[in-house]
């Protein structure tokens, strides 16, 4: 059976992008919906894109007229040097001025406005959540590893001081004058008891149990090992 070499195009130069939808926007208009970023995540904050999204849509049906659209077939990418600039309140006015037009002029222009202004809340919500949340993730990444830091020299440092008990005190002060004559007492007798029976010899860290002075009013149960 013949077989055939598979066949693959080839693009000298050129790098293949990933299929998708094309981008709507560009030049000017992209600079000015990505300058509203800041204040759609304020609105954002506190539920509030509707008013939002109304207030950006008339602004751009304020600049680019009644015919504008979002569809990929628009020239959107022209370089107006006011493009950046903001309607005026009497522009507002006289775009949303329906007072000498038909109804069926009215109502095609309700629908271009709603149409507008459901993309506006699709493309923000995509696009600056989108950075709102690359942000959000950097600063949780930042803050971890200095939590992480902190953490790491919290662990070098040394612990805090234990106050001693009475039995530290004790055997520091007095060991030589009245606990190692016990001590050596004790492991003599431990020492003797082990050979006379073949025992094991008793280990060199042995517990004595001493009287301390009257004033404690308790005995003492103290672990010592020959200086």
């Amino acid at each position: 059976m013949a077989t055939h070499p598979k066949v693959t195009k080839t693009y000298a130069g050129k790098k293949r992008k990933k299929p998708g939808p094309k981008g709507k926007f560009g030049g000017t208009l992209l600079q000015y919906l990505y300058s509203k970023c800041t204040e759609w995540e304020a609105c954002n904050s506190v539920k509030k894109t509707g008013d939002f999204y109304t207030k950006v849509a008339k602004y751009l049906l304020a600049k680019h007229g009644w015919d504008f659209s979002l569809t990929d077939n628009d020239a959107l990418v022209a370089d107006d040097p006011n493009g950046l600039e903001d309607p005026s309140p009497e522009e507002i006015a006289a775009l949303m001025d329906f007072s000498k037009l038909k109804d069926a002029e009215v109502a095609c222009r309700r629908e271009v406005f709603q149409k507008l202004r459901l993309s506006m809340g699709q493309w923000y919500h995509h696009h600056c959540k989108k950075i709102v949340t690359s942000d959000s993730d950097k600063k949780a990444e930042l803050t971890g590893t200095c939590a992480k830091i902190m953490q790491a020299f919290t662990d070098l440092a040394p612990g805090m001081p234990h106050k001693l008990q009475i039995l530290h005190v004790y055997s520091h002060e007095y060991y030589r004058e009245r606990i190692q004559d016990a001590y050596n007492l004790e492991m003599k007798r431990l020492t003797d008891e082990a050979i006379a029976n073949g025992g094991p010899m008793p280990p060199v860290v042995a517990t004595i149990v001493l009287q301390l002075p009257t004033t404690l009013g308790r005995p003492l149960c103290t672990t010592h090992q020959p200086l």
